[in-house]
């Protein structure tokens, strides 16, 4: 039986409060903690996860056997750089109301570009407000097709999504998730582990850039969808872009190129 810093089934921790419960689950993920364990912040996030003093983590964050593999990699892996995407406009050709699977279709280059940009070790996720569920252009169903369809034409590039953050409410429903709100950052965030004020937006609207000042992000206008119409009427300070590009794949250049670089504040 391997002692305090010895191994457990092939994975090695010198931190006790990482109990055998954890050190299952990271097994059955493929998450071992290998030249990983002399990283000080895993065992902060391994603490902030449940109170502190309470080393039967697993039992009290995880389910076992059913072991939810993105929150615990999410939970104890250093915090990756996160990039959230407009869906209309931005990762797909906008559609008015876009409602059937066959009639989605990519940004030109957006799948190679989604694969550079995961292949860096960024987190993707979409943001995309939905109003036509509430005003009953489409059903939950028609847009759960259509979110099929677009996971199989990244998947052919090798891309998979993080996360798909859906506001379902109208323009005059009182949500706190309809773009520029920051709902549904905020529920990505504490579901796969990132700071949202580190992360990047993409969009073509102004709500897209609103929610990336809502949570202290970076911002990137693309000037598909509306975009060209957004920077032809101007967006002014203090929730001007921090960059405006001609499309996703130019964006995602910037981005590993170390841009954009925030715009001063008035």
């Amino acid at each position: 039986m391997p002692g305090k810093g010895g191994a457990a089934g092939g994975i090695r921790t010198p931190d006790p409060i990482i109990t055998n419960d954890v050190l299952y689950q990271l097994s059955y993920c493929g998450a071992g903690l290998r030249g990983h364990h002399s990283r000080p912040e895993w065992a902060a996030k391994v603490r902030s996860a449940a109170a502190l003093g309470k080393p039967r983590l697993a039992a009290r964050t995880l389910a076992r056997p059913a072991v939810d593999c993105h929150k615990l990699k999410a939970m104890l892996s250093p915090s990756r750089p996160f990039v959230l995407i407009d869906r209309d406009g931005t990762l797909n050709v906008e559609v008015n109301y876009l409602s059937r699977p066959d009639d989605l279709a990519l940004i030109p280059g957006a799948g190679p570009a989604l694969a550079r940009l995961q292949a860096a070790g960024y987190g993707v996720v979409v943001v995309t407000n939905q109003s036509g569920l509430a005003r009953g252009y489409f059903t939950p169903a028609d847009l759960e097709a259509v979110h099929a369809r677009l996971g199989e034409l990244l998947a052919a590039h090798g891309v998979r999504l993080d996360a798909i953050e859906v506001c379902p409410h109208g323009p005059d429903d009182d949500c706190d998730c309809r773009k520029p709100r920051p709902g549904m950052v905020l529920r990505a965030a504490a579901r796969l582990g990132f700071d949202p004020g580190a992360a990047i937006v993409i969009g073509d609207k102004p709500a897209d850039i609103g929610l990336g000042r809502a949570v202290g992000a970076r911002t990137i206008l693309v000037r598909t969808g509306y975009g060209a119409e957004t920077e032809a009427a101007g967006i002014a300070h203090p929730d001007a872009p921090d960059a405006i590009v001609d499309d996703l794949p130019a964006a995602i250049e910037l981005i590993l190129a170390g841009g954009p670089t925030p715009e001063p504040r008035r």
